[in-house]
């Protein structure tokens, strides 16, 4: 409202002075040496527009010589996003010292305190002055706004000198200022559970599942082999029904040979006979291991060698082309003084796998009972 009467003003006087002009045309004469200027309607409008162009190349003039720094740091500014991305790339290269001097130009020209200090904190870890960078990020956790960056810095320092509990308690503090940070609640989940702290690991795991951080692919291999870790503590502890109810929960969501392994000693360790020698089973026909081939005899009640031979048949008819199966079988066999078997099961071994020795060392080794040889 102010601009438009001061417009409508300035109009109104324009228009007083036109019409003056119009009227009494020549009766304002200018004179400058040699030259004569009639203050006409047209020559008085022309000058007008004149002086505000001159007026107005001025003042931006002085506009831009009294502000020159400002344009000079806005400049500046808008190459920060270009700048980090430099620095990070500078890093992951292997190039500390690039990454340094860019790190000081954002210190020098962002707006935030505290965003260029972190990146050369990162450059000064990166060029192994801790002591230095440890500094920097302890400082800027009393800065506003960034204290986060301080704390996780703090924490990837901790993880760097390998102190999992000490870059625990750092990254928790960090959680305190910025509590969906998925770097933060991965790096609680990975150190709670190396420390053994299984409740804090999960919960940590359950806030990035919130936040759909995590594919659900990964997150089931993730939570399967925390509650496998889970088991095998409370397995240590003698808590085997506990240890079993995490294993159970491990396999449902990942259905892995690993999550298997410690469900099946459980079912051993609770005379679930049967239960194991299904998993076992289903394991075998996934991956057969001499890890599962032993516990699967833990299962069996076989009382001559024979019977062994026969219940490893049955394990290994799963999957029998494997070299893993055909070795079992062979010294299976061999136990129970089959020598043609064995020979038939050594040579199959021999039409599958890539490795003669192992063929080699497997006939030694059992050549030396064998009364046909």
């Amino acid at each position: 409202m102010r601009k438009l009467s001061s417009f409508s003003l300035a109009c109104l006087l324009l228009g007083v002075v036109i019409f003056f002009l119009h009227r009494y045309g020549g009766l304002i004469t200018i004179t400058w040496q040699d030259y004569q200027l009639e203050a006409t309607a047209g020559m008085l409008f022309f000058l007008l527009i004149v002086s505000l162009l001159a007026i107005k190349l001025c003042t931006n003039l002085l506009h831009f010589l009294f502000n020159w720094r400002k344009y000079h740091q806005k400049r500046h500014r808008n190459k920060i996003p270009e700048e980090i991305m430099s620095i990070f790339l500078a890093l992951e290269r292997g190039l500390p010292k690039i990454a340094l001097e860019k790190a000081k130009l954002v210190q020098k020209y962002s707006p935030i305190q505290g965003l260029g200090e972190y990146f050369e904190a990162m450059a000064l870890i990166a060029l192994n002055d801790d002591e230095q960078a440890k500094m920097i990020f302890k400082v800027m956790t009393t800065y506003k706004k960034v204290e986060y960056l301080g704390w996780q810095g703090l924490a990837r320092l901790s993880l760097k000198n390998d102190r999992p509990a000490q870059a625990l308690a750092y990254t928790e503090k960090a959680l305190q200022y910025f509590p969906h940070s998925p770097w933060a609640l991965k790096t609680v989940h990975e150190q709670a559970q190396a420390l053994g702290d299984y409740t804090k690991a999960e919960q940590a795991l359950e806030q990035l599942k919130r936040l759909g951080y995590l594919e659900k692919t990964y997150l089931d291999e993730k939570k399967g082999a925390l509650l496998t870790n889970w088991a095998k503590s409370l397995e240590g502890q003698h808590a085997y029904k506990e240890a079993l109810s995490r294993a159970r929960k491990a396999y449902r969501l990942h259905p892995g040979v690993e999550e298997g392994k410690i469900l099946a000693e459980l079912h051993i360790k609770l005379n679930h006979r049967w239960r194991a020698q299904f998993l076992i089973k289903r394991l075998w026909k996934l991956f057969p291991s001499e890890d599962l081939l032993k516990l699967y005899l833990q299962t069996i009640t076989s009382k001559t060698a024979l019977e062994t031979y026969e219940a490893i048949q049955k394990l290994t008819s799963k999957n029998q082309d494997h070299e893993v199966s055909l070795i079992a079988l062979a010294e299976a066999a061999h136990k129970a003084h089959l020598w043609g078997a064995t020979e038939e099961y050594i040579n199959q071994l021999a039409r599958v796998t890539k490795d003669s020795v192992k063929v080699h060392s497997l006939e030694e080794k059992l050549s030396k009972n064998n009364p046909f040889k």
